[in-house]
């Protein structure tokens, strides 16, 4: 399902909203606004359990204010739920990243790396070395 986004040029690049979320998005370029609308959004639904609320219609968003604007649908993007629950547990522990990375022998960018919502490489070797470095032990649950 995308979801519109009102955007209109900026000082420095361009500037960016959904009309029904409270989500600002600024960048450079028209490409790099497209991917950060995308992350933007898929973040913030990810916390909706349950039905998704249906996007606004171009008809109904209120343009009065906007000297130049487009109007572009996104879809979101997807949201990796293992990175989030690695930054859930590393966030809860008490530990910084960095040292978690320095528990696990690695660096705190590749910490960095597995606990960002949109990395899809995760390896078990890697969760179990996460869990170990916090005190917890890995357990791998379909539902």
């Amino acid at each position: 399902m995308k979801y519109p986004f009102i955007i209109e040029p900026s000082n420095t690049g361009y500037a960016a909203a959904p009309p029904q979320f409270m989500i600002l998005v600024t960048a450079k370029t028209k490409a790099e606004l497209k991917t950060k609308m995308a992350e933007a959004l898929g973040l913030h639904l990810y916390d909706y359990h349950g039905t998704l609320p249906p996007p606004t219609r171009h008809e109904d968003i209120d343009v009065s204010y906007y000297d130049t604007y487009d109007i572009v649908d996104i879809e979101p993007a997807r949201v990796n739920p293992v990175s989030i629950e690695i930054d859930r547990i590393i966030s809860a522990s008490g530990l910084s990243q960095a040292e978690v990375a320095r528990r696990m022998g690695t660096s705190p960018a590749s910490i960095s790396r597995i606990t960002n919502p949109f990395f899809f490489g995760h390896k078990v070797d890697t969760l179990r070395r996460v869990a170990e470095a916090v005190g917890k032990k890995l357990e791998v649950v379909f539902s």
